[in-house]
């Protein structure tokens, strides 16, 4: 008779566990820790902004190299909220219509690098 062996994942590591779909079912499945034992952190950064008139997106520039935004809408539930991406330099940014005020709101966000502690690296 052999005996089985069970591995044991080492803390915080994937590990294998049993997913109820429903009454009966279930499905085994790798899953990573638990989101809550991820501490989180807060950081303090200005948010750089401006707004223009009218509902007009291909007026929508980069504030860094003047380059006209690549304009996406992640979530069609939302149909007044996009992102912004610089085809030019890289950044990033939120855009929201302001119908009622006719106004198009563009702030940028920031680069991981802004919001880590000095000294610490993005990828570290």
């Amino acid at each position: 008779m052999m005996a089985s062996m069970i591995a044991r994942p080492r803390p915080g590591a994937a590990s294998l566990h049993d997913v109820v779909m429903g009454p009966g079912r279930s499905i085994m499945t790798w899953e990573g820790p638990p989101l809550s034992r991820s501490p989180a952190h807060s950081a303090s950064v200005s948010l750089l902004y401006y707004s223009i008139d009218g509902g007009d997106h291909a007026r929508i520039n980069c504030r860094g190299c003047r380059t006209s935004l690549d304009i996406h809408q992640p979530d069609p539930a939302q149909p007044d909220r996009f992102l912004g991406t610089c085809p030019g330099c890289g950044r990033w940014y939120r855009i929201e219509d302001r119908p009622i005020a006719g106004q198009v709101v563009v702030v940028r966000l920031p680069e991981v690098g802004e919001v880590l502690p000095s000294g610490m690296s993005p990828a570290g």
